[in-house]
């Protein structure tokens, strides 16, 4: 089922883009959205302006992660242009500096952001290009990649009002957590891992968004739910994705 692999394959679906495959996937989500909110526990997100499927995983991998990044600090200035957006909505116009001065005077690191380090320049670009791309900002003067060159080159960018939609919302206050493990469970914290629904969840998350789901030893809850139910995973790999699953 085309609609379904576009959701797996992407981490949105914006309607100004790639307005035939909204279309059909808003046309086919009431077939969809069971078998998202039943067994990958996911929300459908649908609006006038995208579709998303909230993609968490089954267990977090070395390999995932956003592939144009290379260090925290870029995620810490991505998390820094999402809270600079929230002040401005669709089409609404801002210039690079201002955005610079936000980021330099709010970073939270313990290394400060300083624009007279090329390296520091390079993490930005990497950030703007990345927000471009997933449609967050556009460019309406100017060029990104400019300012690696210069701290005084300035663009001017509009905000498309989608950015909002961009980070997921946690069931508390993710600064009480004390491990990364603790954001991975935030849905889970109360309830049993190895037990009914999580455990139905994590198994289909983690065969859907990994390329393959390993033993752990023979009293793994993860592969033994697997051969178990291998007779209802393999048709909904048939049915969704015309995969086939081997055990």
């Amino acid at each position: 089922m085309r609609e379904f692999e576009a959701l797996l394959e992407n981490f949105w679906i914006l309607k100004e883009r790639e307005p035939e495959l909204f279309q059909k996937i808003k046309d086919a989500s009431s077939v969809l959205k069971p078998f998202i909110e039943n067994k990958l526990g996911y929300r459908l997100l649908i609006n006038p302006y995208l579709i998303k499927m909230e993609k968490l995983p089954g267990r977090a991998e070395a390999w995932m992660g956003i592939q144009q990044f290379d260090t925290a600090m870029e995620y810490g200035l991505l998390c820094l242009l999402l809270v600079f957006l929230e002040d401005y909505g669709q089409q609404d116009q801002f210039v690079l500096s201002q955005l610079t001065e936000f980021m330099q005077s709010t970073y939270p690191g313990e290394e400060k952001v300083e624009w007279t380090l090329y390296r520091h320049r390079v993490s930005l670009v990497k950030v703007l290009n990345f927000a471009e791309e997933m449609g967050l900002i556009k460019v309406n003067d100017g060029e990104n990649s400019d300012f690696t060159m210069s701290t005084e080159t300035e663009v001017l960018y509009e905000s498309t009002g989608i950015s909002r939609y961009f980070a997921r919302s946690f069931s508390r206050n993710i600064l009480s957590y004390q491990r990364w493990n603790d954001l991975e469970n935030d849905e889970w914290l109360d309830l049993d891992p190895d037990r009914g629904a999580v455990r139905r969840h994590r198994v289909y998350r983690r065969l859907f968004l990994s390329p393959a789901l390993l033993s752990e030893g023979p009293d793994d809850p993860d592969f033994l739910y697997l051969k178990n139910f291998r007779s209802m995973i393999q048709k909904d790999g048939e049915d969704l994705l015309e995969s086939s699953l081997h055990l």
